[in-house]
């Protein structure tokens, strides 16, 4: 029909039509990066990646790598994969050291010449490095890799998520610090709405049994380098806090302290 002005709020039919035309021109351009594009599936996207000649197989492997949770994560997936250890084999190398400038979270992989190294500074860049090597692996055709080499750091300091109030509970949160350290995430809120102690029941103590529960997720998040933050909100739910009590602050700040000896820090 004709349109009544160039306002898109006087012209639905207009402004359909143009958001019709972007989701048009964006499909074009996605289209454009085939699947074979170097990186386009690695998530999050590295900061730098160059294509090497060649390829590495994984077929067999020998690891040499400083204990620790990389070299855990990496051990747990051969074993999912079925890749076995044997001498010979293509080497796959943690090293203790990396490049300053990437920092204790940054890694570079290299994947060339029969091996497949991953150097970093700190034991989260190289938990990430290995993050990457199984996405790289997945993106493969077989066991064969093509050869590439990637340096990568974080741009922000903390990444994640707030947990979901009452649809969440330990193993929700539990699920969500492995799938946050899959991505290069570190940080992990428990949202005050999931525990009752957090908010319309905040005088209480938390139960033996969820304390127990935390210290398991404490430790759980801590090997996949992921901080744990535990939120309060004692005003809401009918809590009642009166913020000129005495009783009452003495009550969070006791808590928190509490809280403090089984892991946590962040609230």
């Amino acid at each position: 029909r004709e349109s009544t002005g160039s306002n898109p709020e006087s012209d639905p039919e207009g402004r359909n039509m143009a958001l019709l035309a972007i989701l048009i021109l964006t499909s074009m351009v996605m289209a454009q990066e085939t699947p074979s594009t170097p990186g386009r599936d690695l998530v999050p996207k590295p900061q730098e990646l160059t294509l090497l000649e060649g390829k590495v197989s994984l077929e067999s492997v020998t690891v040499r790598a400083p204990e620790g949770t990389a070299k855990e994560d990496l051990l747990a997936w051969f074993k999912e994969k079925g890749i076995p250890s044997s001498p010979g084999a293509t080497e796959v190398i943690l090293e203790a050291s990396g490049p300053e400038d990437l920092g204790e979270e940054g890694y570079l992989l290299t994947i060339a010449d029969r091996s497949v190294r991953i150097a970093a500074k700190g034991e989260a860049g190289r938990f990430y490095g290995v993050q990457t090597l199984r996405q790289w692996a997945e993106m493969s055709s077989g066991k064969e890799l093509r050869a590439v080499k990637i340096r990568d750091w974080p741009v922000q300091k903390h990444r994640g998520f707030k947990g979901w109030a009452v649809r969440w509970q330990m193993p929700e949160y539990s699920a969500m610090a492995d799938f946050m350290s899959r991505l290069k995430m570190n940080f992990l809120m428990l949202c005050y709405g999931s525990f009752s102690e957090s908010f319309n029941r905040f005088r209480e103590p938390y139960p033996e049994s969820w304390l127990k529960d935390l210290r398991g997720l404490v430790e759980f998040c801590r090997r996949r380098h992921v901080t744990l933050c535990l939120s309060l909100n004692p005003s809401i739910g009918g809590g009642n806090i009166e913020y000129s009590s005495e009783k009452d602050y003495e009550v969070i700040r006791n808590k928190c302290l509490g809280l403090g000896k089984e892991g946590v820090r962040w609230f």
